[in-house]
């Protein structure tokens, strides 16, 4: 029934309806609508970052990130899809890194976790 209804939305529209599907914790209709919107609006920068945050969330991590990119490749000054994009590059190079050489007891652990309170007073003292 869905997908019948965005076949004759706007890309607009079909943002709108994403956005009310993730509000509504419905993740896998606010995809959908979100295909549906970059088949008619590839251009938009927006919708392919918003794609991207979906499914990663969907656990489709190399899927979104070739959403961000495509975000950047529309508009490369998009600081969501460059935040977004870095992001999960970083997780999955992290991800691939602990593949390959799992912590172990012998091996050093990995550094602790800087809060951003500390970030922040480490920055402000400089």
């Amino acid at each position: 029934m869905i997908h019948t209804q965005l076949v004759s939305q706007e890309p607009q529209a079909l943002h709108r309806r994403a956005l009310e599907a993730l509000e509504d914790n419905r993740p896998l209709d606010a995809a959908l609508a979100l295909r549906q919107a970059v088949l008619r609006a590839p251009a938009w920068a927006r919708l392919w970052n918003d794609l991207g945050v979906v499914l990663e969330a969907l656990g489709h991590p190399a899927e979104a990130l070739r959403c961000y990119r495509t975000a950047l490749d529309r508009d490369a000054s998009h600081p969501e899809a460059k935040d977004n994009y870095n992001q999960l590059k970083r997780q999955m190079n992290f991800a691939r890194l602990l593949q390959v050489q799992p912590w172990t007891s012998t091996t050093a652990a990995p550094a602790r976790p800087v809060s951003a309170a500390a970030k922040c007073r480490a920055a402000s003292a400089s």
